[in-house]
């Protein structure tokens, strides 16, 4: 009985690494382009900036930042990716986890600003309908 569960167990993870790889195929161009187009823009609008000022520097480095992300994503499968990211962890764990929380943060925000807003009405709290007293 162990067994069979242990089976269907690495048949769910098989089948679940494999729509993972898939879906980053499918992905992995589209977020290069962003990427890449975001990366153009910064430069853009560095031409437009004092290169010796603060925020000339900031946003030269940003998009060579992101220039350098493109090409090292370029080439890589998800595997390969994986282990970069399980690499750098291991050998940067504090500025790993730092990234880990921004990312946490801003799905959270991104999820919480999705959501259908709702409508205030005054006079109803969350648990429900309160009398408003008057003085």
């Amino acid at each position: 009985m162990s067994e069979m569960i242990r089976e269907q167990l690495s048949n769910a993870a098989d089948a679940a690494k494999s729509q993972a790889r898939t879906t980053y195929d499918k992905q992995k161009g589209r977020a290069l382009s962003e990427i890449g187009t975001l990366a153009s823009a910064l430069r853009r609008a560095e031409d437009n900036l004092d290169r010796s000022s603060i925020a000339g520097g900031v946003i030269d480095r940003a998009a060579g930042t992101l220039e350098n992300l493109s090409r090292g994503l370029d080439g890589k499968d998800l595997d390969t990716l994986v282990r970069d990211v399980e690499s750098f962890g291991r050998s940067n764990p504090a500025v790993f986890l730092g990234v880990a929380a921004a990312i946490g943060f801003a799905a959270a925000r991104f999820v919480k600003s999705s959501g259908r807003a709702v409508a205030y009405q005054p006079g109803v709290a969350e648990g429900g309908a309160y009398e408003q007293r008057t003085p």
